[in-house]
């Protein structure tokens, strides 16, 4: 019982026994003074009706407590079991994540429970990654900044997102991963829980968008300056052709010049094409 239960009922009894005892015995004492012999069998009879009412209402507050403690115990257990339903459903919803998922201690960096798409994709073991800080996975070169981010001043209320960084896998390959993170109680300690989200192709695609447009931006220069002075050269040439009063010797002389800019118009023109064909993207490690 709670404490409080068990005071009030000690109280209860003690209150009603001094009562009882006080006023019984003084009436009896008035009334049967004379005949000492039916006074002790009266308060024989007395302490008999005593010990009956007293177990009765120890019994009726016994028995009224002990419906609340089994409510209060009903209760727990349903309590318990709801957490315990809530924690299969973290879990599976934890396991089952298409992306890694790492929950580690922010005091000390250490990671305490991985899932299984972060083994998959890391390339690490279970034992190893309970061994390691959640900087262990981070580039060297970033682990400094990451660092400085992780010992700022958090609200508990809100999502930490830590942005883009370069992780680590177990082979050595470096990835660009967008982590996202919140606080969360795991088993009595204080954790955050981060979602890396791999987006190595996307910055890879972009980066590739971005050097095509370079690329094009540099064809379109070509076209308008490169090309265009032997393309002017040929139009002017073929003017020239046109001109009748021009002799044989001089018309000769202009298919030569023709052809010059005709091979140098070819020349850049191919050199556009060579530089559109062969360049290669990808983000540097």
């Amino acid at each position: 019982m709670h404490l409080k239960t068990v005071f009030r009922v000690t109280f209860v009894y003690l209150v009603f026994g001094i009562l009882w005892i006080y006023f019984s015995d003084s009436l009896l004492e008035r009334i049967f003074s004379h005949n000492v012999a039916l006074l002790s069998k009266l308060q024989t009879f007395k302490g008999l009706i005593y010990v009956g009412v007293t177990a009765l209402l120890l019994h009726f507050l016994v028995k009224r407590h002990s419906k609340e403690l089994q409510l209060k115990i009903t209760r727990l257990q349903e309590s318990e079991q709801e957490l315990i339903r809530s924690e299969q459903k973290y879990k599976t919803l934890f396991e089952s994540s298409p992306m890694p998922v790492f929950i580690y201690q922010p005091e000390t960096d250490k990671i305490l429970d991985i899932n299984n798409a972060a083994i998959a994709h890391y390339g690490y073991t279970q034992g190893e990654f309970s061994s390691m800080t959640i900087l262990q996975i981070e580039h060297d070169e970033d682990v400094e900044l990451l660092e400085s981010k992780l010992n700022l001043p958090k609200r508990s209320d809100m999502a930490h997102s830590t942005g883009i960084h370069r992780h680590k896998k177990k082979d050595g390959e470096l990835i660009y991963v967008y982590t996202q993170g919140t606080d969360i109680d795991y088993k009595g300690i204080k954790a955050q829980i981060i979602i890396a989200n791999d987006i190595t192709r996307q910055l890879r695609y972009i980066d590739a968008v971005e050097k095509q447009n370079e690329k094009l931006n540099e064809i379109a220069w070509m076209q308008s300056h490169v090309v265009r002075a032997p393309l002017a050269s040929l139009m002017g040439l073929i003017h020239l052709l046109k001109d009748e009063e021009h002799s044989v010797e001089e018309k000769e002389e202009i298919l030569d010049k023709m052809l010059i800019s005709a091979n140098e118009l070819d020349l850049v023109i191919r050199e556009i094409t060579n530089s559109a064909d062969t360049t290669e993207y990808s983000i540097d490690s």
